[in-house]
């Protein structure tokens, strides 16, 4: 690779492990050689949705609606934090599994950080999904993701591109004139929310065109049915509001009581979850999000506890001060795995966590089969305090050998927090 080409991948590689959604599929691990970078992505079976929509032709619109939705709350989450796909397109969002309609965005090779490079100049991605503002290499902000979102919409319920021609200079010159029919044939039976909300996307104008998180309060959307998803975020679904009044208080509670180091050995657990668990309480980090930003915000989670009823006021404050130390950027923000973290803690509590010898595997960074201080160091600072980690090598180096070995590391993890803690 020349030294151009090596940059735009550290650049996939750097916002790509920094996505961090139920609706993104994540980057496991990046290896690096003289030669190569792997980069292991979770496994996602179901395929593209642009396979699904070939074999189908057309969406109903409730199933466009659903898709959309989802769609939506990847691209709101990038956008907030600052980030721009540039590619988005059917090829580049997958069912996490055959016959699930739970559906992922890949493929951050073209993506940015918006915030370090306001103006963009580069024409890039998809030819039929590209925004007219791409075309003329001077853009801002998300916009062009949004056209893109139109183009997608409109093949959900049309079954045809909007733009098309019998060349690309002619798919391009269509796109920059922002000329699209919507013939009756293929419109008469799609609702006129459905139709406006195509319409606001596929605007020439970026300034005129709906933002991510506009669209998240269109009509269409809100007007969803059976999606199981809490749209209006006026009120809590019934799970997540049974959650905050058992489950919720005890694991933050939990949370709150384990030492840094333990915090930091669940944060990284909370990214070896299989699917099946994080399944089980993805759910609920969606339905606490009711900004749909995707994340889940402090006063809010705050509010929870207090209407559950379940924590004492002395209690509230050592919980909500463990939030507070996972907020690094402090944004009054918890994040999808930050929120698994702190859901995990009473099953480590009750020795119930399976992913422990996966979370230990990343910690022996040079494959040794236990840590050395010095991992220790590379792995947890300046995360925990050099006390801390002291401490804590020191209570699992059982042999006093300088290894901690993975039966030591979980049967740690797995005791007593409050004995576990270490002397201030």
């Amino acid at each position: 690779m020349d030294a151009k080409r090596k940059e735009g991948l550290a650049n996939e590689v750097g916002v790509y492990l920094s996505m961090d959604h139920p609706h993104v599929a994540r980057l496991m691990a990046v290896y690096e050689s003289e030669t190569e970078v792997s980069m292991v992505m979770e496994c996602c079976e179901g395929g593209e949705v642009f396979d699904r929509l070939k074999q189908r032709r057309v969406f109903t619109e409730k199933e466009a609606r659903r898709a959309t939705w989802q769609m939506l709350l990847a691209i709101n989450y990038l956008h907030h934090e600052g980030a721009v796909h540039r590619d988005l397109k059917l090829e580049n969002f997958v069912y996490e599994q055959t016959g699930s309609d739970f559906i992922k965005l890949i493929d951050f090779g073209f993506s940015k950080y918006f915030q370090d490079s306001p103006a963009m100049h580069e024409s890039l991605g998809t030819v039929n999904y590209v925004a007219p503002e791409v075309l003329a290499k001077s853009y801002t902000g998300g916009s062009c993701d949004m056209w893109s979102l139109g183009v997608i919409v409109f093949v959900f319920l049309a079954g045809r591109m909007p733009f098309y021609g019998r060349s690309d200079d002619e798919v391009l010159r269509a796109i920059q004139s922002g000329h699209f029919t919507m013939p009756t044939a293929s419109w008469s039976h799609i609702s006129e929310p459905a139709q406006d909300f195509v319409k606001r996307l596929l605007v020439v104008e970026p300034a005129d065109r709906m933002t991510a998180e506009q669209a998240i309060g269109h009509p269409w959307m809100a007007s969803q049915s059976g999606v199981g998803l809490n749209v209006s975020g006026q009120c809590l679904a019934s799970s997540a509001a049974s959650l905050a009044t058992s489950k919720l208080a005890w694991a933050a509670f939990s949370f709150a009581r384990a030492t840094r180091f333990q915090q930091a050995c669940m944060r990284m657990i909370a990214w070896a979850l299989p699917l099946e668990e994080r399944r089980l309480l993805r759910g609920v980090f969606l339905e606490l999000d009711t900004s749909h930003a995707g994340v889940v915000r402090l006063p809010q989670l705050r509010k929870i506890l207090e209407e559950g009823k379940q924590t004492s006021e002395l209690d509230l404050v050592a919980v909500m001060k463990a939030f507070a130390a996972l907020d690094v950027d402090q944004d009054e923000e918890l994040h999808y795995s930050d929120f698994l973290a702190v859901m995990i803690a009473p099953r480590l509590e009750l020795g119930g966590c399976d992913a422990i010898e996966e979370a230990f595997g990343r910690f022996d960074v040079d494959g040794l089969g236990y840590l050395t201080r010095g991992g220790f160091w590379q792995t947890f600072s300046p995360e925990v305090s050099e006390l801390e980690l002291q401490h804590t090598f020191r209570l699992l180096d059982i042999d006093k050998d300088d290894k901690v070995y993975l039966k030591d590391f979980a049967g740690y993890l797995r005791g007593d927090f409050a004995v576990a803690s270490y002397p201030l």
